[in-house]
């Protein structure tokens, strides 16, 4: 009887622990690019955030999968401004940050992928 309610409790833990759907935005994403692996994105209205994490195989080309995501999306959403990150730690960042979002929040974001930018030229 007690190994059943351990189980049972275990269960409950488990599922109520279960991560957050995608949004359509996300999905949508993960449909168009199959290469991807894990997409969070922040959309505002005059900005939209991209952070992803390509399959394990695709690792090689995540710089140029980001860069197609990006072109495409500014194609799509001309009056936006658009980021996208292949860096974990950007990924962490988008989930961390709650709503509604704060500006500081965003901006941080924004600096942090441009320092990316930088780096890589």
């Amino acid at each position: 009887m007690r190994f059943l309610y351990l189980c049972l409790a275990t269960l409950v833990i488990l599922t109520s622990c279960a991560p957050s759907e995608d949004t359509t935005f996300d999905t949508s994403l993960k449909q168009q690019y199959p290469e991807l692996d894990t997409v969070e994105s922040i959309i505002t209205d005059d900005v939209i955030y991209v952070a992803m994490i390509v399959t394990p195989l695709k690792q090689f080309v995540e710089q140029q999968i980001a860069e197609d995501i990006k072109n495409d999306l500014q194609k799509k959403y001309p009056a936006h401004e658009v980021y996208t990150s292949s860096d974990m730690k950007a990924v962490i960042e988008v989930r961390r940050v709650e709503q509604p979002l704060s500006t500081d929040a965003l901006d941080k974001l924004k600096s942090y992928d441009q320092s990316l930018e930088k780096e890589d030229e």
